[in-house]
């Protein structure tokens, strides 16, 4: 098996004779070492039919594939999962998309593919993988093998956000790992997708590392997730969707849970979900009273809500000018905690309660103070 690369389609003709070469070499010597041949037996080895009937089979199994096979699995912290796998969902293209549980197996496979053949330190705590199973026909551009990798991270990305909107826990992918199965199918670099490996990615300041977790997963938010991968794969159709997800998934990513600088990330996500229609006057009230009055039936628990939103904007001003934790008041530290505590939750409710359909979806820019309105004024 060879390491996919751009540079691979752009070989000398003798160079691909060689490449070629030395792949059925590889085949040959790896048959010979299964049935047990080495330099001290040659000359009274007695299984050369079973090796000519087994090299036969390969040739002409290779001769005949259509599609290469490929694992894309990206590993978490959790949550822990009460069967071995998951299955959570299907892409556009048929490809599955499951949970499984991590292995030692499977941490041996990833160092055995290593050019270390180390495991990650960042992946030794793994309990939990996001699974992506996917095929690419033999004929297709270099391109898109490419593309395929991408496509992966992305299902990974999209799977992590469902379990931190339905599992509340500190979950997050410390590794991903792209497995080739089968003989002579193409390696893929991971530095195509450098997102889930911290010594290449470049760009965005994340964690590389998710403590371990005892959290679990239960039937109810398994079936939530399966319900809600369709939508979350697609994206509704609702003004500042995108960004209230990326800016969700960043208070996880770029932050520990008691870093009060997520609420930064926090409070942008709840105002591209609120305040979309693009009216800047009196934005805290109006977040307070919208959110209030979707997430909640009782006035009990909207006038906590409302409080709670309250406290993230004074929070978050204070953080923008330096405020930390260390350095506030009692009062003020008690009321960072709280909104530390609180708002991700509020927010991960709004997040499900637009996957389900209950948000501005279809409503355009020009509608939507219209819709908010009827929001605002109880309809």
């Amino acid at each position: 098996p060879h390491e996919l690369d751009l540079n691979v389609t752009s070989m000398s003709e003798k160079n691909l004779r060689q490449f070629a070469i030395f792949s059925v070499v590889d085949i040959f010597s790896d048959a010979f070492r299964r049935h047990g041949l080495c330099v001290d037996n040659w000359r009274r080895f007695q299984s050369w039919s079973s090796v000519i009937t087994e090299l036969m089979k390969l040739f002409r199994d290779l001769a005949e594939r259509r599609n290469h096979q490929y694992i894309a699995s990206a590993f978490l912290n959790g949550p822990i999962l009460s069967k071995e796998s998951i299955e959570i969902g299907t892409m556009s293209d048929g490809a599955a998309v499951f949970l499984v549980r991590v292995s030692d197996a499977m941490l041996s496979h990833v160092a055995n593919s290593r050019s270390d053949r180390s495991l990650p330190q960042n992946v030794r705590d793994a309990n939990t993988a996001i699974r992506y199973n996917f095929s690419i026909p033999v004929s297709a551009s270099v391109d898109a093998y490419l593309t395929k990798y991408i496509t992966a991270a992305m299902a990974s990305e999209r799977v992590l956000d469902l379990i931190r909107i339905v599992a509340d826990g500190d979950f997050g992918v410390s590794y991903m790992w792209l497995n080739a199965i089968g003989l002579a199918t193409p390696e893929i670099r991971s530095t195509y997708i450098p997102k889930y490996h911290s010594d290449l990615d470049l760009f965005f300041p994340r964690r590389s590392w998710f403590p371990a977790t005892d959290d679990c997963i239960d039937d109810i938010a398994v079936s939530e997730m399966r319900e809600l991968f369709p939508r979350i794969i697609t994206d509704p159709a609702i003004l500042g969707w995108n960004v209230a997800l990326d800016r969700f998934r960043l208070s996880y990513d770029r932050y520990s849970p008691q870093q009060p600088e997520r609420l930064l990330d926090v409070a942008i996500a709840f105002e591209a979900l609120f305040l979309n229609e693009g009216d800047d006057k009196e934005l805290s009230h109006r977040l307070r009273l919208r959110v209030a009055r979707k997430l909640h039936a009782s006035l009990d628990d909207r006038l906590k809500t409302f409080d709670t939103l309250r406290q993230l904007y004074d929070v978050r001003s204070a953080i923008a000018h330096g405020e930390t934790i260390a350095k506030a008041s009692p009062t003020k530290r008690a009321a960072i905690e709280t909104v530390l505590e609180e708002a991700p939750r509020l927010l991960r409710a709004a997040l499900k309660m637009w996957l389900q359909g209950h948000g501005p979806e279809g409503i355009s820019k020009k509608d939507l103070p219209a819709w908010w309105r009827n929001i605002e004024l109880g309809g």
